[in-house]
């Protein structure tokens, strides 16, 4: 997901099943005590869910049971255990489920994808992606040499396959994958069954990563549709595409429209799971996202803790679920002027982080930068450059050393260099910012325009007025061309390019800058050259 305003997050939404406790079966029956541990877990009551999945293992180890009615029982604890964080002891119970069926049927079986596609995930999740990779493609295999055909559980595992790709950066080839998942799915079930909208849902997503929004919005709306027809509007299910258009909203600067999608996602799931449900804590916390873009942060604050409260205490106290409403938390109190508390949330964050996934995974990446930029904005920039110098490697092993996601932290670590006498360094970061953000599309102006301005402002100090200059007339056409002409950013902007044209004998045309900027800004001053604070769009 995007971070709005400087860092705010928004995340994934499952979609759920009514909030009622399920009935209580004998205690004996494992059959019975296995359909209740999975509604437990549609229900989002995960430790409901793990001990009554323990039960099942237990009776079925007490009764000989077969090994594929243990290994189906181990699947469910593993997934649980998947969901409450506790990835080592999945990982362990799903690598026994998957020795008991290879035991029973063979290697090649295809009852051993199941496990296989779970432990892709946790694989994935733990930034492990080359054995995510292989476990998904040898679920792949197996499936899809099953006969009869399995075309549904094939488009699945490529929609993974396909997740993947796109967290690596890997953009085309998961687009290819979601195409060829949604084709396969249409031929066999027609255009309109709902496992079609969660393919066109899948494919949409990868196109809003690579910044094609009106496609995006086509197969959003298509799937929208889908869901109303077979669904119903109220559907839980639905959901899930209610959240990526509303997050399309965001992406294209439509705030309010965006609140009013987050608010209708939050109301269904509510009435539909209850209060406590783990899917409610991500609406409470999209909705909580969309109002902060909004300019509506003390909304906000009350629905990230509350968001935070049912996490906790669906889940576990350092859940990695969690981390990203800490990072929100975070951003909210360093803008009201809260460093301190801040500070603490976002180490909480990287602790939680760190334990579930290591300390070199991407993911770490962005509480790291948003620590950094607190310690930058109180000068503490020696503090601050090795946070944003740790948070550069993870992004690069994970997307590439030439994605737009490096923008922010390229950015800020030419800020730090500057500030602290290195401007060789700086402008090296300005320029490989500047040629990643030539090379991406117009979604990433805001850092664009950000680079721009700071290397001009770093040229005209060593008296390379006409190198500033270029480089001032570039950050303006980056913010017309991403947020219009009259986006405050472009005051600064205007007022440091006046003051560059100023001083090398146009004030005229300088004078005619200024009047600009005051026109959209009445506060803007003439003098000093600053570093503009364009807005930061959500990434790419």
């Amino acid at each position: 997901m995007s971070w709005g305003v400087v860092c705010v997050a928004a995340a994934l939404v499952l979609a759920g099943a009514p909030a009622a406790r399920a009935a209580e079966p004998p205690t004996d029956d494992s059959s019975a005590l296995a359909l209740r541990a999975a509604t437990e877990l549609r229900l989002g009551h995960y430790a409901d869910a793990e001990t009554t999945w323990r039960r099942v293992i237990a009776l079925r180890e007490a009764q000989a049971a077969a090994l594929p009615e243990l290994a189906a029982g181990l699947d469910g604890l593993g997934e649980v255990l998947r969901r409450r964080g506790r990835l080592d002891d999945a990982e362990a119970v799903l690598a026994r489920s998957l020795a008991l069926r290879e035991k029973a049927f063979g290697p090649e079986s295809e009852t051993t994808a199941t496990a296989l596609t779970t432990l892709g995930t946790i694989a994935r999740s733990r930034g492990r992606y080359v054995e995510a990779e292989w476990l998904y493609r040898r679920a792949l295999a197996l499936v899809e040499k099953a006969r009869p055909p399995r075309p549904v559980k094939v488009a699945g595992l490529l929609g993974n396959l396909a997740d993947l790709y796109q967290a690596q950066g890997r953009a085309a080839e998961g687009e290819d994958l979601s195409r060829r998942a949604l084709a396969l799915l249409e031929e066999v079930l027609g255009p309109d069954h709902p496992d079609i909208a969660r393919a066109l849902d899948t494919l949409a997503r990868h196109l809003l990563g690579r910044g094609l929004l009106d496609e995006a919005e086509t197969l959003l709306r298509r799937a929208r549709s889908i869901d109303e027809k077979t669904l119903g509007a109220e559907n839980p299910e639905g959901v899930v595409v209610l959240t990526d258009l509303a997050d399309l909203e965001l992406r294209r600067h439509r705030a309010p429209e965006a609140v009013n999608l987050y608010a209708r996602v939050l109301s269904i799931s509510e009435r539909a799971l209850g209060g406590d449900h783990p899917d409610v804590a991500t609406a409470l916390n999209n909705l909580a996202v969309g109002l902060v873009a909004a300019g509506r942060s003390a909304q906000a604050d009350p629905l990230f803790r509350r968001a935070l409260a049912i996490g906790e205490q669906a889940r576990e106290s350092d859940h990695p679920s969690l981390a990203a409403v800490l990072d929100n938390l975070a951003c909210l109190d360093h803008d009201a002027g809260r460093d301190d508390e801040a500070e603490a949330l976002l180490r909480r964050s990287i602790g939680i982080l760190e334990k579930a996934y290591g300390r070199d995974h991407a993911r770490l990446a962005a509480p790291l930068q948003v620590l950094g930029e607190i310690y930058r904005g109180e000068e503490r920039l020696q503090e601050a450059a090795p946070l944003f110098e740790r948070a550069l490697p993870l992004l690069e092993r994970a997307f590439g050393p030439e994605h737009p996601r490096l923008l922010r932290t390229l950015n800020a670590m030419a800020d730090v260099a500057q500030g602290t006498g290195d401007p060789g360094r700086a402008e090296a970061l300005y320029r490989r910012s500047i040629a990643i953000s030539d090379a991406a599309s117009d979604q990433v102006w805001g850092e664009r325009a950000l680079a721009l301005n700071s290397l001009a402002l770093l040229y005209h100090g060593r008296g390379r007025k006409e190198e500033a200059k270029h480089l001032l007339a570039r950050a303006l056409a980056a913010v017309e061309r991403g947020a219009g002409p009259r986006d405050p950013s472009l005051a600064r902007i205007l007022v440091n390019l006046a003051a560059v044209y100023s001083e090398t004998g146009q004030a005229s045309y300088a004078r005619s800058l200024y009047r600009r900027a005051a026109d959209i800004d009445a506060a803007v001053a003439p003098w000093p050259l600053t570093r503009a604070s364009a807005a930061r769009p959500d990434e790419p």
